[in-house]
């Protein structure tokens, strides 16, 4: 899935999607693993993209994902801040307890 119609035409990959990742378009509990490359630093609603990335994973599912910078961020906060206070605290939110135990900064 990306926002580039390139992906369509990349003969490496199964099945190709033009989406944002704000709106996924899978239907709920497809996947075991969702993998980000070098995206996260670009969402300016990371709530948003993090509640639908738990949406379309399975129960025990993982995120993995990957940013160029040493010390990660996402819509200026850190990514630590982000499982601690904010969209993925569990504070009303799935992401943040169901990842806590497994990320690795």
């Amino acid at each position: 899935m990306d926002l580039d119609p390139r992906v369509l035409e990349n003969p490496f990959l199964d099945e190709a999607r033009v989406a944002d990742a704000g709106q996924i378009p899978y239907e709920n509990g497809v996947f075991d693993l969702v993998f980000a490359d070098n995206v996260m630093e670009h969402f300016s609603l990371p709530d948003h993209v993090f509640a639908e990335i738990a949406r379309v994973l399975k129960p025990g599912g993982t995120l993995l994902f990957k940013t160029p910078n040493p010390s990660p961020t996402v819509s200026g906060s850190k990514s630590e801040d982000l499982l601690n206070e904010g969209p993925c605290s569990g504070t009303g939110n799935a992401v943040g307890e169901r990842w806590k135990s497994r990320v690795v900064f």
